[in-house]
């Protein structure tokens, strides 16, 4: 019976170390999608001069919207290939450790459009609390993805500490915001999705 529990475990852990594996290839594609549309949105804010603060956080959190889901349906699409199962015990673990920092986001996101509309302090805010939970979410998911992408994770949150210092005299510069959301979202992870892709090249 003791060596049965045995073999159980060691097989459940092959199993974990399997789609773990499953992944980190997916992370390539992902980061860099993630990259090119973080950074073609920060240009697109720029080209069109969306200055107004509700504007600013709506947009941005339809961009969050469009690549999160675009990123699950890349994952997908890599794990039917594989021939495995996408929503297994790693990825739901993964899901209850990322999903809660990405949902405060979101919901802190919506709280400022309701209740402070007009203005680009909070919106400004707003875009250094996306870069510090998006990187808690991150460093959260490492256990699963990778653990390198523990340090982009914690890349994100020192981004986040570093555009409050960056926007102390300019906080209320939508412009600025646009940047710093490109900066993070966009070549953060086109530099790390070409990290991913040489790894594995």
């Amino acid at each position: 019976m003791e060596q049965t529990d045995i073999l159980e475990k060691v097989d459940t852990i092959k199993s974990v170390l399997d789609k773990s594996a499953l992944y980190r290839q997916s992370l390539a594609p992902v980061f860099l999608f993630c990259g090119v549309i973080g950074s073609i949105a920060s240009l697109v804010a720029l080209m069109l001069k969306i200055e107004q603060a509700t504007n600013i956080m709506i947009y941005w959190m339809l961009i969050g919207i469009f690549t999160s889901m675009s990123s699950v349906l890349i994952m997908v699409k890599q794990a039917k290939g594989s021939g495995d199962v996408f929503w297994s015990g790693p990825v739901q673990r993964m899901a209850h450790a990322s999903v809660p920092p990405i949902l405060v986001g979101a919901l802190g996101g919506v709280y400022c459009i309701v209740f402070f509309p007009d203005s680009t302090l909070v919106s400004g805010q707003a875009v250094i609390g996306w870069l510090a939970l998006y990187g808690l979410a991150l460093n959260s998911g490492s256990i699963v993805l990778a653990s390198k992408v523990r340090y982009l994770g914690w890349t994100f949150m020192l981004c986040g500490v570093i555009a409050g210092f960056v926007f102390e005299l300019e906080l209320e510069n939508p412009h600025l915001q646009h940047i710093t959301m490109g900066l993070g979202f966009g070549v953060l992870h086109l530099i790390q999705g070409l990290i991913e892709w040489k790894r594995h090249v």
